[in-house]
């Protein structure tokens, strides 16, 4: 595991690097997954000015804001809170990707039915998640072997959304 802060990944601060610059799009993202493939990156604090775009970039958030009444991104779009507990297929990704500010809480009350906990996924899900996330995330490791090991849990490379300890009890930043 590698922990970083947010700041590596935010302009201006991922401008001063001390080699090659990381950031969470475009180049500076395939930079970072070439240099990153297959060790699970934790980020704290996972704003959600960032949030989506963390864990979209197969990064695990560690976040002060596990409110279930935070459903939607300031840009509209829905949040997710269990994309390794209960992991989103491509077609149900893609219909969290369309929901709108209007409907973005039946879809997420759709999908909190629909999507099965990763322990009550069959081999054929379970492959071809662990297959999507290997494609989408550059891991180089026998997704076969993952998916005999992966039975009860995800992989560990999967991407989370952590409540950091805390969460919610006072607000970012703290200053004493």
């Amino acid at each position: 595991m590698v922990p970083c802060a947010i700041e590596y990944f935010q302009p201006f601060y991922n401008r001063l690097s001390l080699g090659r610059s990381v950031g969470l799009s475009g180049k500076k993202l395939k930079n970072f997954r070439s240099f990153q493939p297959s060790i699970p990156v934790y980020v704290w604090p996972a704003i959600e000015k960032y949030e989506e775009k963390l864990l979209s970039s197969g990064i695990t958030g560690l976040t002060d804001n596990l409110d279930p009444n935070f459903t939607k991104y300031q840009n509209g779009g829905a949040r997710w809170t269990q994309p390794a507990t209960k992991p989103l297929d491509k077609a149900q990704s893609n219909l969290l990707k369309t929901a709108s500010k209007e409907n973005h809480k039946d879809i997420l009350k759709q999908l909190t039915m629909d999507v099965p906990e990763w322990h009550e996924c069959d081999k054929s899900r379970r492959t071809e998640l662990i297959q999507m996330w290997a494609k989408q995330w550059n891991w180089k490791l026998d997704t076969q072997t993952m998916v005999d090991k992966s039975v009860l849990s995800p992989p560990w490379q999967s991407v989370r959304l952590i409540g950091h300890r805390g969460s919610g009890k006072t607000s970012r930043p703290v200053f004493n």
